[in-house]
């Protein structure tokens, strides 16, 4: 049997968000087991948590939707920190996540008053084909937005992403870029992460 939890991230509240199913202690799965698992929760992301490979790393994470696994996705990466500092697995402070790389189709409207982003993220390996909250794809707005002017080009600047409200999954993303010279340097994402469900699963 394996230990899971069910979280809402980037979530204000229970039931909004970007729903999570985090499986520890996922070393021994196979790909087809953890594809299988991600297809029984049947939300948007499975995180899988696994002892790092990498050096320097605190663990690993391979994350699936109910059809594919993806080499990186934010709001997976997110909940699984959260999580693993939440339930004592880890230490607060910073953690180092080992995980590949990838790629979010976002569009959104811009209020410079506000400094928020009203966005709506479509991916095609979601079945469903739209992502109540992006973490990655939050990033990448704050690189677009210093890039087209839109943000400083120097210093670091707030700002917010607000996600899901037409799947009546409000989300909200708070967020930095910095940026030198027009440039984007770094960017950071942050949110809620709210506990919903835990419980054991069986192996496939």
């Amino acid at each position: 049997m394996l230990e899971y939890e069910v979280v809402d991230v980037f979530a204000p509240r229970a039931y909004a968000g970007n729903p999570l199913a985090v499986v520890f202690g996922a070393d021994d799965l196979t790909t087809e087991q953890c594809q299988a698992l991600a297809f029984e929760f049947h939300l948007s992301e499975t995180s899988f948590l696994c002892a790092p490979t990498e050096p320097g790393a605190d663990y690993r994470v391979r994350i699936f939707t109910p059809y594919a696994e993806l080499p990186f996705a934010g709001h997976p990466s997110v909940g699984a920190a959260h999580t693993l500092v939440r339930t004592g697995r880890l230490p607060a402070g910073t953690v180092r996540q080992e995980c590949g790389v990838g790629e979010g189709v976002s569009v959104l409207s811009w209020d410079a008053a506000t400094s928020t982003a009203y966005a709506r993220v479509f991916a095609g390996d979601l079945h469903w084909d739209e992502d109540p909250a992006t973490g990655s794809a939050a990033l990448g707005t704050g690189v677009w937005l210093v890039a087209t002017g839109l943000l400083d080009a120097d210093g670091t600047s707030s700002y917010v992403v607000r996600q899901g409200e037409k799947m009546g999954r409000p989300s909200v993303l708070s967020c930095t870029v910095t940026a030198t010279g027009g440039t984007a340097q770094s960017a950071t994402v942050q949110g809620a992460v709210v506990p919903i469900a835990s419980g054991r699963i069986r192996v496939p």
